[in-house]
């Protein structure tokens, strides 16, 4: 059931993820690396605690988008398929695990508009 809340959840996760991808469209010189990650991570926790309260669960106290994947994957097998690999930034990193790459970002971009397709596809099932 989509009621107001996981609404609500869905349209903050857009709105971020998008503001990462406009941030990322940006010269090279002047995108905010740690500002698109932060994004995006967090627009995935959106994507993905909507998804767990439509099948009227409780998210975690503390959600990281590994531990809302492993719930959502609990709940439909079909995220299983999601590779959140990408967000381990087992690369450069900044304060709290963000990336600093550009390149690398836009690959976590990438893994953000899948999971919101995962989650509207499966919500709307």
């Amino acid at each position: 059931m989509v009621n107001q809340h996981i609404q609500q959840l869905l349209a903050e996760g857009d709105e971020l993820v998008h503001f990462a991808g406009n941030e990322l469209a940006r010269s090279r010189d002047d995108v905010v690396t740690f500002l698109a990650c932060n994004n995006i991570k967090r627009g995935i926790n959106f994507f993905l605690q909507a998804f767990i309260e439509s099948y009227r669960r409780d998210p975690p106290q503390h959600p990281t988008p590994e531990g809302l994947l492993e719930m959502c994957t609990s709940i439909d097998s079909h995220f299983k398929d999601l590779d959140f690999k990408p967000l381990e930034c087992a690369g450069e990193k900044g304060a709290n695990n963000y990336c600093l790459d550009i390149d690398h970002v836009e690959e976590c971009l990438v893994v953000a508009k899948e999971t919101q397709s995962m989650v509207l596809k499966r919500i709307n099932a």
